[in-house]
């Protein structure tokens, strides 16, 4: 038994500082480039944006009051005085711990995208409606080409952009 780490050692806040750091699921640039601009037309690109904000808006309300549940009944398993209910509470904290690191990576994304929005005027369902024949027009027209015909006008349009 000698031969193993002290793994108590290990656990250190400023790893998991570390760890809340750098985490966010997807970068700015992903975001931006990949997510919200996969679209031809602004109409469908706010539409992105308004439902990838949606989507992590109900995750992080729910998370949020599924951290105070946990809260909770770590205070509840704490009471109880027992050593198992400890090792719980411990367990329970952890995961905790988890989810805060997690749940800051979805916030820097969700203002991320709140930022994204910003850059686009306030469309309606009415013109995301109006708009989605041209948008399926130049969908279609893009899936006509072949791979390497979409690859080489994808990095046209990137090279543009970073020109």
């Amino acid at each position: 038994m000698s031969n193993l780490p002290d793994i108590p050692s290990y656990f250190k806040p400023e790893i998991v500082a570390l760890f809340a750091e750098v985490h966010q699921p997807r970068s700015q640039f992903q975001l931006e480039k990949f997510v919200i601009n996969q679209h031809d037309t602004d109409e469908m690109r706010y539409y992105q944006c308004v439902t990838e904000l949606q989507s992590l808006y109900y995750t992080i309300k729910e998370v949020s009051l599924q951290m105070q549940k946990n809260e909770i009944e770590v205070e509840r398993l704490r009471a109880t005085g027992d050593a198992i209910d400890e090792i719980e509470a411990q367990i329970k904290e952890l995961g905790m711990e988890q989810t805060r690191v997690v749940a800051t990576g979805a916030i820097r994304e969700f203002d991320t995208l709140l930022k994204i929005l910003e850059q686009f005027p306030a469309y309606t369902r009415k013109d995301i409606e109006l708009n989605q024949s041209e948008y399926w027009q130049l969908r279609l027209e893009k899936q006509r080409l072949s791979p390497v015909d979409q690859a080489i006008e994808q990095t046209k349009t990137k090279l543009k952009e970073i020109t």
